[in-house]
């Protein structure tokens, strides 16, 4: 295996670890869930992000749940890798005695694009990504 397909499959791994400990549980919250295949990441711009990358997407993120306004874009970036996206709170609400809000998430790693709307609740004070 090359240096630079190491350090691929090193990231995936990285990657697919942080999917399977802050949205799987979330997940754990609507059932059913049934079996979930993280093989889509694969082609996502997470999937091309490095540890400083998801640590800036990752305070963006819970900054723009707990202050952003409803509507208003909030753009995030790593000017290292040149990384970078926008988190747009859409709406407050209430999902089975949870604070939550709607947020438009938009990535982009390079050549890479990934957009998605994305149910988050706030339990036991952290936010878990939850689908229906």
């Amino acid at each position: 295996m090359t240096r630079l397909s190491q350090a691929l499959s090193d990231n995936m791994i990285k990657i697919k670890s942080y999917f399977l400990a802050i949205v799987l549980p979330g997940l754990a919250l609507c059932p059913p869930a049934g079996a979930f295949n993280t093989q889509f990441l694969d082609d996502a711009p997470i999937a091309r992000f490095n540890n400083k990358d998801i640590e800036i997407w990752l305070d963006a993120l819970t900054n723009t749940l707990e202050n952003g306004e409803d509507g208003v874009e909030v753009k995030w970036e790593n000017p290292k890798t040149g990384h970078n996206g926008t988190l747009t709170p859409l709406n407050k609400k209430t999902h089975d005695g949870m604070d939550c809000r709607d947020v438009d998430i938009r990535n982009f790693a390079g050549d890479f694009t990934g957009r998605a709307i994305h149910l988050m609740c706030r339990k036991d004070g952290k936010w878990l990504a939850i689908t229906n």
